[in-house]
């Protein structure tokens, strides 16, 4: 699991202490590897994780979210908890979901083997 965040790399780090969340790679907007909507920080993820851009899933609420996740060759999923609305995101999602809470490990499984 990552997080690709436009803010600052010392407030996400302090969020995912304070949640104690763990991830396998972090992106942050003041790290200098690329800024949505382009490819390149999706693309930065991925090598830090050792994976082809198409194995990611990126999971956003926003249009520029989405936009990266097509440009780096990712699957883009849509949630409706955030900035955007549905008219915003869903001709650039490959899935809308109302919540992050709609993801499960099932969801994941089955999208990845599909």
């Amino acid at each position: 699991m990552a997080v690709l965040t436009s803010d600052d790399r010392a407030c996400t780090q302090r969020f995912l202490d304070q949640a104690n969340v763990h991830v396998d790679a972090l992106l942050c907007g003041d790290d200098g590897r690329g800024s949505k909507p382009s490819a390149d920080p999706l693309l930065a993820i991925a090598a830090d994780l050792k994976v082809d851009p198409w194995e990611l899933i990126m999971v956003g609420d926003s249009a520029h979210d989405l936009n990266s996740a097509a440009a780096a060759g990712s699957y883009g999923v849509g949630v409706l908890t955030g900035v955007a609305d549905v008219s915003d995101l869903e001709s650039k999602a490959d899935l809308m979901l109302e919540s992050v809470a709609d993801i499960d490990e099932k969801l994941l499984r089955t999208w990845t083997c599909a």
